[in-house]
């Protein structure tokens, strides 16, 4: 109950966003989540939902709160070892890509083929980008919460609700 008490309305969605909104929130507090089978009923009911503007609402949605979660949970509040992944696996990314075209462009250019030491020069840090951005990937997927505890929640302002909103009743 206090999780439930500590989410904060105004990152729930009031729409098809809704139930992904609210798994957003409960994996910001660390909640355990428990997936609980219903089934759905559906008889001559025709759905008003418009599947390319919701295909867009959720990937500019979901893409927001990934890179909001990274920010706060790897270098806002904590700088551990997914965070230097992160941050090397995107500079040598960045390093990589730039020398390589750079290179590619000015031997496209003369026409003269770059040598093998040119082209390992991009070729290894994108490697090693790659080597770092799947490692913090996996060390995220490794912190998921298993068991249930009580909230120490730095972003929470509110510290819940006096009473629940409409939506969570």
């Amino acid at each position: 109950m206090e999780k439930l008490r500590a989410i904060e309305p105004r990152n729930i969605a009031r729409n098809y966003f809704f139930e992904t909104s609210m798994l957003c929130e409960l994996r910001r507090l660390n909640a355990v989540v428990e997936d609980v089978a219903i089934p759905a009923i559906y008889k001559d009911e025709k759905s008003s939902m418009n599947l390319p503007r919701e295909f867009f609402n959720f990937l500019f949605n979901l893409s927001g709160r990934f890179f909001k979660r990274m920010f706060r949970r790897y270098f806002l509040y904590d700088f551990n070892a997914a965070s230097f992944y992160i941050v090397s696996g995107i500079l040598l990314g960045l390093f990589g890509g730039i020398w390589g075209i750079a290179k590619w462009a000015k031997s496209s250019q003369t026409g003269i083929p770059a040598t093998t030491g040119t082209v390992l020069i991009a070729v290894l840090p994108i490697i090693l980008a790659i080597q770092f951005l799947v490692q913090a990937v996996a060390q995220d997927i490794a912190d998921v919460p298993t068991n249930v505890r009580a909230i120490n929640d730095p972003i929470s302002e509110n510290g819940g609700w006096e009473e629940y909103p409409d939506f969570l009743k």
